[in-house]
C-alpha cells in the first residue's frame, strides 16, 4: 500500500512542479526553473522504476536516487520563496497543493522522503536503542521526539512507563500535558531526547512535577484492556496507516476483553451510541489514548 501512495504522491507532485516552471519561465526565470524541473520530476520517475527493478538492490538504489532528487528539489524550492519568485498568494491560486512556509508542494516532498526512508529500511534505530533511551527519559523526566511508521511527523511524549513490546507516553502539546497514550514498540523508527528551551519551560511552568504514572499492565495488549476496563472511562482505539483506507478509529469503552480482541462499545462523530459492539483484534491495534482532552470533553456529551 505504501508503494501505490507513493506513487500516486510523486505524480501529484510532478504535475505541481511541471505548473511551477510555466509559472516561473513566465517571469522570466530560467536558471532555478529548469533545476527545479529537473530534479523535482526525477523523483516520481525513478519511483515508477521501482515497479520493475530487478532485485532488492536495484528497488533501494532506485529509492534512494529519488530521495536525493526530493533532497535537492527542496534546496531549489526554498531558494524561490526566498528569492520572491514564488509567495504564499501564488501557490493558493495556481498550485492547490502547496505548503512550506506556508505552501504545500514542499509538504508533499516531505511525505515522499518519509515513505521512501520506510520503504529502504531507513529506521535508523534499533529497538534495543530506543529502549535503553526511553528509559533513560523515564529516569530524567525528559520531553522525546517519537517518530513511528504510520506518521508522517514525529510526536512529542514524555516516556512514562515501557515494557517489551508497548511504550506508554504522556502526550505533550504547546506546554500542555493531553493524556496518555500506548504504542507498539515494532511500530516505532526513531526516538530522540528534546535538547532545546521547552525543557527550561516545561520545569518552570511545573509540567514535569506533574506528570503522573498511570496504573496500566504494559505486559501486552490484553493486560493493557483489563487494566483500562477498570477506569470505566472512555478511550481512543486506533489502526493507524499511511493508508488512508487502512486506518480506523473508535472512541468508546471496553465491554469485553477476550484472548486475542475487545468487544468495544462505541459512538460516533455526531456522539451517538452506535447498537452493534465491534470486535477489535488485538493484532489490528497500533494506539490506545486516553484521558486526552478530545476524549474528556466528549464524553461528557454523550
Amino acid at each position: 500500500m505504501a508503494e501505490s501512495k507513493l506513487c500516486e504522491l510523486s505524480m501529484e507532485f510532478s504535475v505541481d512542479i511541471i505548473n511551477l516552471v510555466k509559472y516561473l519561465k513566465a517571469d522570466h526565470e530560467s536558471v532555478i526553473a529548469n533545476q527545479i524541473g529537473r530534479s523535482g520530476t526525477s523523483i516520481g520517475a525513478n519511483i515508477h522504476e521501482v515497479q520493475y527493478a530487478q532485485g532488492k538492490k536495484d528497488f533501494i538504489s532506485k529509492l534512494e536516487i529519488a530521495l536525493k532528487e526530493a533532497s535537492e528539489t527542496g534546496y531549489w524550492l526554498e531558494l524561490a520563496y526566498r528569492t520572491n519568485y514564488i509567495d504564499k498568494k501564488f501557490c493558493l491560486i495556481n498550485v492547490p497543493h502547496f505548503e512550506l512556509c506556508s505552501f504545500p508542494l514542499a509538504e508533499r516532498q516531505k511525505r515522499i522522503k518519509m515513505i521512501i526512508k520506510l520503504q529502504t529500511g531507513g529506521r535508523g534505530m534499533k529497538k534495543s536503542e530506543m529502549k535503553e533511551l526511553a528509559r533513560k527519559a523515564i529516569e530524567t523526566k525528559a520531553l522525546c521526539y517519537v517518530e513511528f511508521k504510520y506518521d508522517y511527523y514525529y510526536l512529542h511524549h514524555f516516556p512514562i512507563k515501557i515494557s517489551d513490546r508497548l511504550f506508554l507516553g504522556a502526550k505533550h502539546d504547546d506546554f500542555l500535558l493531553d493524556g496518555f497514550e500506548i504504542r507498539r514498540f515494532c511500530d516505532m523508527t526513531k526516538i530522540k531526547l528534546n535538547d532545546d528551551k521547552r525543557n527550561e519551560i516545561l520545569k518552570a511552568e511545573g509540567i514535569v512535577d506533574a506528570l503522573t504514572v498511570p496504573d496500566i499492565d504494559l505486559n501486552d495488549w490484553h493486560s493493557v484492556f483489563i487494566s483500562l476496563q477498570k477506569t470505566r472511562k472512555n478511550i481512543i482505539v486506533e489502526k493507524e496507516s499511511l493508508d488512508d483506507d487502512e486506518w480506523k478509529f473508535a472512541i468508546g469503552y471496553i465491554e469485553k476483553v477476550l484472548k486475542n480482541k475487545i468487544l468495544f462499545k462505541h459512538f460516533d462523530a455526531d456522539g451517538i451510541w452506535q447498537d452493534e459492539l465491534l470486535e477489535i483484534p488485538f493484532s489490528q491495534i497500533t494506539t490506545v489514548k486516553f484521558g486526552s482532552r478530545y476524549v474528556e470533553v466528549f464524553s461528557r456529551y454523550v
